[in-house]
């Protein structure tokens, strides 16, 4: 199945040599956490929100696990318990913000709030 992992750029050394490593997790779960293209745009706001980072230290791992290696927690967000050490495209999330194919509403950053102020 064609997931995605996001996750800090500075990450990447260690995830090219060892490769997605559920024990190196920060959650209660010793699991690899990924997402549908659908649920991008949320994947990478959580990573900057969780880490504070910007989105050009961001960045998202293309992958392909077996559906019997997986569990859904989410719709659209998978995690598996085992390592993946093959990787498809790896692409810095910032390429995502000015995609021809988003959805009306899905920014990768927070959108600006205009109010209007209306006399009475």
């Amino acid at each position: 199945m064609k997931l995605y992992h996001a996750t800090r750029k500075s990450n990447l050394e260690s995830i090219r040599a060892e490769g997605l490593d559920p024990n190196r997790s920060t959650g209660k779960e010793a699991v690899v956490w990924l997402h549908t293209a659908s649920r991008r745009d949320w994947a990478i706001l959580h990573i900057i929100n969780r880490h504070k980072c910007e989105v050009s230290d961001t960045i998202v791992i293309e992958v392909s696990v077996p559906r019997s290696k997986l569990r859904r927690r989410w719709r659209g967000i998978w995690v598996t318990p085992i390592t993946i050490k093959e990787f498809g495209r790896i692409r810095n999330a910032s390429e995502f913000a000015n995609s021809p194919k988003r959805e009306k509403g899905s920014a990768v950053t927070p959108p600006t709030c205009k109010t209007s102020v209306t006399k009475l």
